[in-house]
């Protein structure tokens, strides 16, 4: 096991969580995405609760013929809540009058909302270090 699964991990022990990751098929996953990926439906359960939500893997994971890790998945999560629309968009390097750009933004809220659900801020910060 290499220095980021065991972070993921690590995180998961920390915090009394399960991961769970089911194949859901060979499909677009991003907003406007022609690229085909895997995805996949993800369960995060702990003793606060359960979130659930979508996982497009690395297009070279699905040209390897790899399964996504624990670190593929909790690495791809804000441990951070967003920013306000403005700012979020200078700090990921979106136009903010792209359609595109504001639902991005109202994906990540609704991931952060998820998260908040299950995980407390000092659980969540342990999470932005799964680096």
């Amino acid at each position: 096991m290499n220095e980021y699964e065991k972070q993921a991990k690590d995180f998961l022990k920390a915090t009394s969580t399960t991961l769970k990751i089911e194949f859901e098929g060979y499909k677009s996953h991003f907003v406007d995405e022609e690229q085909k990926r895997n995805v996949y439906k993800v369960t995060l359960t702990n003793q606060r609760g359960e979130y659930v939500f979508k996982f497009g893997d690395s297009i070279n994971n699905y040209e390897k013929c790899l399964k996504p890790t624990t670190y593929d998945v909790l690495a791809c999560l804000s441990g951070y809540e967003p920013e306000d629309y403005k700012d979020f968009c200078d700090s990921y390097g979106y136009e903010a009058e792209e359609n595109k750009s504001e639902e991005i933004y109202h994906l990540v809220l609704k991931e952060w909302e998820g998260l908040t659900q299950i995980f407390t801020l000092e659980e969540l910060e342990l999470l932005s270090e799964v680096v």
